[in-house]
């Protein structure tokens, strides 16, 4: 009369079993049988996957047609038990009232729960029976009060706060059953079991917040729904399951489709708006991603590796990704440790935007290196806008000392001042046709973010353009050297400052500048402007905001400052030093005009000493 229910149920210790079996021996199938169990200090295992019952005392009283408790009690989740009541006809059950301990529930679930998970005790109440077809089936109810459950919403609650945990175990067609799980009002979880699989489910669906739930004809289905959602304590905690899913004898069913939709959702440093994302599996192991929020809109497939030696794909195409960096006052910013692997990439993002920066269309393509898994090669990136492209080539190292991302770049712009008013660098630069080459070293990307890991060198050319004089320091220093030099010439009919009254323009700007530990060195920094000549040597502190460097500054008066500026055009020269010896100097005029100068301190208050010119040494 129990259907084998509990042919996996387990005892120990010694029991009084009084028994009356009665058999008519011409009929041996018509068998009555009165007996009892009298239990002393046993240990009884009902479910192999629970942990068993122990200190179990009372009586069961069975015959062939059923069973009754009488006054068992025991000890089950380091909680008192009481079992009542009779089960074996259709509708009958065994009540089971108990009180749990956090701490028991903690250990039992352990392979689920992350460490003390459960706070508290709870009350519960089981009901074992036989339904009106006299299969077996068990339902459990508890309202968690007094239990502080520590794991991400919906799941949270406080002691104090009361909320319906049902659980029920019934039977279905053919040695099927059902499984299910309701927490409150809004989450609702179903899984069946077959005879094909006796350890797991071979379907299976969880809902929240659904007014419509159904199951899918295999695999698991999520369809989750919520006012807010944080990822981060999710991630956390179902990161490591999803890893061990495989080393379980316990099988779950295979995710078929993931919907998430809510109106903000937080995570991954960011704050999601009005998100929808959907998740599906696709034939040959494929998945399909589509995502749609304030923030971002597209799809991306994933294809696995076809061979274990191979690497996956990842395909992104996103009409928009807008990143917003979040606050910090924090000098450096850590990640947790973790291995990085990356499969094979091929992104595109029509419209990218970091901040209020419009960055453009990105577009990324690259590989996981065949001789070392710890290697990505970087085979192109390119920003398009209509004012500037960038491209580059490198790799990214995910392991080892020198772990970062290493690139080459090339830099172009027709409208250098437009590109900078995209980046939300408003009335810096007015017009400016630039060529650059970059070399860029960012030490630890993505576990560590600090200005102290990205070093860099540029090599600049820029024509045609004007330096603001309202919103730039630099202009404002340019034009103050200027005019510091021009009134050593007699000459003040010049109209200078009606040359510099809507900022500093300027023919060229050639040099090179290099960003080392948050230190910027410049080398052979040369403008040539209606003005005059100036080259720049030194060092800026982006951290301390200081500066210290040394400037020359040519005047463009008359034949000889105009030859220095269109010498220096054409020809190299080697910093300041080779700048005064090779080019100024050697014109007696220019000689009398130049003016160098030594500017230092903070960036806000910058002091200028003029230095006397020295003579080149005569070597005999």
């Amino acid at each position: 009369w129990l259907g084998h229910s509990f042919d996996q149920s387990q005892a120990t210790g010694q029991w009084q079993v009084p028994l009356a079996l009665r058999v008519d021996l011409d009929n041996t199938e018509d068998v009555t049988v009165d007996g009892a169990i009298h239990f002393q200090n046993n240990t009884l295992n009902i479910f192999p996957q629970l942990p068993p019952i122990e200190q179990l005392s009372g009586t069961l009283v069975f015959s062939e047609s059923g069973a009754q408790a009488q006054q068992i009690k025991g000890q089950w989740f380091d909680g008192p038990l009481l079992l009542q009541q009779q089960i074996g006809a259709a509708n009958q059950f065994l009540l089971l009232h108990g009180r749990a301990q956090a701490r028991a529930l903690n250990q039992a679930f352990h392979s689920i729960l992350p460490a003390e998970a459960l706070q508290g005790e709870l009350v519960y109440q089981v009901e074992l029976g036989l339904d009106k077809h006299k299969r077996f089936q068990l339902k459990a109810q508890s309202h968690l009060q007094g239990l502080a459950v520590h794991l991400p919403a919906p799941l949270a609650k406080t002691k104090a706060q009361s909320r319906t945990l049902r659980v029920e175990w019934k039977p279905l067609k053919a040695q099927q059953n059902q499984l299910q799980i309701y927490l409150g009002d809004d989450v609702v979880a179903v899984f069946e079991s077959s005879a094909s699989i006796p350890q797991g489910f071979v379907r299976g669906a969880v809902g929240w917040n659904q007014d419509q739930f159904a199951l899918p004809a295999t695999g698991l289905v999520l369809d989750l729904a919520s006012a807010e959602l944080d990822l981060e304590p999710w991630l956390n905690w179902l990161g490591p399951l999803w890893q061990q899913a495989g080393t379980s004898s316990f099988q779950w069913p295979t995710l078929e489709r993931l919907r998430l939709k809510a109106d903000k959702v937080t995570g991954f440093a960011q704050q999601w708006q009005h998100l929808t994302f959907t998740l599906q599996a696709q034939p040959k192991n494929k998945w399909r991603a589509d995502v749609s929020a304030s923030q971002i809109a597209g799809t991306v497939w994933w294809t696995p590796a076809r061979t274990s030696t191979g690497s996956a794909l990842i395909q992104a195409d996103l009409q928009r990704f807008y990143w917003q960096p979040a606050p910090t006052t924090q000098e450096e910013v850590r990640m947790k440790e973790f291995d990085l692997r990356l499969p094979d990439i091929q992104l595109k993002v029509s419209d990218l935007r970091w901040g209020r920066r419009q960055l453009g269309m990105l577009k990324v393509q690259g590989s996981a290196s065949d001789q070392d898994s710890t290697r990505w090669q970087v085979t192109d990136l390119s920003l398009t806008t209509p004012h500037g492209t960038v491209q580059a080539t490198g790799n990214w190292i995910l392991a080892g000392a020198q772990r970062g991302l290493y690139v080459d770049a090339y830099l172009e712009s027709q409208n250098m001042g437009h590109w900078l008013r995209q980046l939300d660098w408003p009335d810096n630069l007015t017009h400016g046709e630039l060529q650059a080459q970059a070399t860029l070293q960012w030490r630890h990307l993505p576990w560590r973010h600090t200005a102290k890991d990205i070093q860099a060198e540029f090599k600049v050319f820029l024509q045609r353009g004007r330096i603001s004089a309202v919103h730039s320091r630099a202009a404002k220093l340019l034009e103050f050297l200027s005019l510091q030099s021009l009134s050593r010439i007699a000459r003040l009919d010049l109209d200078v400052r009606g040359v510099l009254q809507e900022g500093f323009p300027f023919n060229e700007i050639q040099g090179i500048a290099v960003l080392k530990e948050e230190r910027l060195k410049t080398k052979d920094l040369r403008i040539v402007s209606p003005v005059g000549v100036i080259v720049l040597e030194g060092e800026t502190d982006l951290q301390a905001e200081l500066v210290d460097a040394q400037v020359v500054v040519v005047p463009n008066v008359d034949m000889s400052g105009a030859a220095i500026a269109a010498g220096i055009a054409l020809n190299p020269v080697v910093g300041l030093s080779a700048f005064l010896t090779q080019w100024v100097l050697k014109v007696p005029l220019a000689k009398a005009m130049t003016t160098h100068y030594h500017i230092f301190g903070p960036w806000d208050s910058i002091q200028i000493e003029e230095l006397k010119i020295k003579e080149p040494e005569t070597a005999f």
